[in-house]
């Protein structure tokens, strides 16, 4: 149960990964079930090629980026074009508001509940894609099972048309492009969280050893680091 890094590649590009993916010995590669990765197609396609078998997993943290950065840009918007048609005395308390518009309603103590209507109030459009939002996120959170994820999110997908809200058009064509491997997050909810966690473990790595170019020493140094502890106890 113990989650390691095998190995670190020289770079990201496809024939790189698709050639580490090959390398796996056939008697660990048949005990693979799936891989959970992001959209970079570089990624995906050595993955499909390599592990014909493996069911492809796109990361949730990755899908979730997609659909909140849409609102988001709609509130930014949304705010700018306020600013220019209140006065100060009416815009004031629309300010400040970034990290409670974030967070999804449920979650939210009464005070900062609050806080969001003035903002809805003014700007309807706004709190229909907050609305959208969240219920995107609860589809992820409770949804039982592939089938019935899948349903929910082409119902999901209906009442943003039905809205005529523009902020999820981009992820709109995400969803569709990648819905099989979006909604395989439901068969065992794996996701990289893992290894998002490690990047920016590595980025501090790498900070650290400033000038270190060689593959290799960068692996050694990145073993010592998070596996020194474990190894030497032993």
């Amino acid at each position: 149960g113990q989650v390691v890094v095998l190995a670190l590649l020289p770079d990201r590009l496809k024939d790189t990964v698709k050639a580490f993916l090959l390398s796996i010995p056939a008697s660990l590669k048949a005990t693979l079930q799936r891989v959970c990765s992001d959209m970079y197609e570089g990624y995906t396609n050595a993955v499909c090629e390599a592990l014909p078998g493996v069911e492809l997993v796109i990361d949730r943290f990755h899908v979730t980026q997609h659909y909140r950065a849409g609102v988001d840009h709609l509130r930014k918007k949304t705010l700018r074009e306020l600013k220019h048609t209140l006065s100060d005395e009416h815009y004031q308390p629309l300010k400040g508001l970034l990290w409670v518009f974030r967070r999804d309603w449920t979650v939210l103590k009464a005070d900062q509940q609050k806080q969001l209507l003035p903002l809805f109030a003014r700007a309807p459009e706004l709190q229909q894609a907050y609305l959208l939002r969240n219920t995107l996120t609860l589809i992820f959170e409770t949804a039982p099972d592939k089938s019935t994820a899948q349903q929910s999110l082409n119902r999901w997908r209906a009442a943003v048309v039905e809205s005529g809200l523009s902020c999820f058009d981009g992820f709109l064509k995400t969803l569709d492009y990648w819905f099989e491997a979006i909604t395989n997050y439901f068969h065992e909810r794996h996701s990289s969280g893992f290894v998002e966690g490690l990047n920016n473990k590595l980025k501090v790595i790498k900070r650290r050893c400033y000038g270190l170019l060689d593959p290799v020493q960068f692996f050694r140094r990145i073993q010592l680091d998070l596996e020194g502890e474990r190894i030497l106890a032993a």
